[in-house]
């Protein structure tokens, strides 16, 4: 972008920190996801992000959940301090309409989300990337978390700090598609300073 612009790196790196706040912001107004005749695919990640501001070789572990609505590109992440079934299902009610069918993994974390939800199936990918039986895999989730991960990797982790900003950025690109840019600039349109 520098090349193209003649900016400096300082000018191309705020606005990029630019489009990420408003990222934040759009992607907190985007409202629940799924409902009725709704399937979910949820999952756990694990980004590697900058220690203490350091390159590549001072990584640590920072946990994401997040879902995506099969056969969309709707979806959502969240950073998370552990994996635990408190922490997953509080996220889950806050993120996910109570009418959406959940399908995950056989992590034990999810044994309660038939529960609260309108069903729950799932892959035991110690034997199958799909259930033999009924269909049920993560697919979608998985090729979700290679392109969430993927401005980490080009940037050889990214500070702590960044790391809810950039995953916005990347959620939003996802639901908006080839129409990121102009929900940008609509966005900057009624930017109040």
């Amino acid at each position: 972008m520098q090349k193209e612009t003649g900016v400096s790196n300082k000018t191309v790196a705020d606005f990029r920190c630019f489009i990420r706040q408003l990222s934040m912001t759009i992607a907190a107004r985007y409202p629940i996801l799924g409902g009725p005749g709704t399937v979910m695919q949820v999952d756990e990640t694990a980004l590697h992000t900058k220690k203490f501001e350091k390159g590549c070789k001072d990584t640590e572990v920072q946990w994401v959940f997040g879902g995506i609505v099969s056969g969309t590109r709707e979806a959502f992440a969240v950073l998370v301090e552990d994996r635990k079934t408190a922490t997953l299902m509080k996220i889950m009610k806050e993120k996910v309409h109570p009418d959406t069918i959940i399908h995950s993994d056989c992590f034990a974390s999810y044994t309660q989300l038939n529960s609260h939800f309108a069903g729950h199936m799932t892959v035991n990918h110690t034997t199958n990337f799909v259930n033999p039986i009924n269909g049920v895999h993560t697919n979608s989730i998985e090729s979700f978390w290679s392109r969430l991960k993927r401005p980490f990797k080009l940037s050889h982790g990214i500070p702590n700090n960044e790391c809810e900003m950039v995953i916005a950025e990347v959620i939003v690109r996802e639901r908006e598609g080839d129409q990121f840019m102009k929900k940008i600039f609509q966005e900057i349109k009624n930017y109040r300073c």
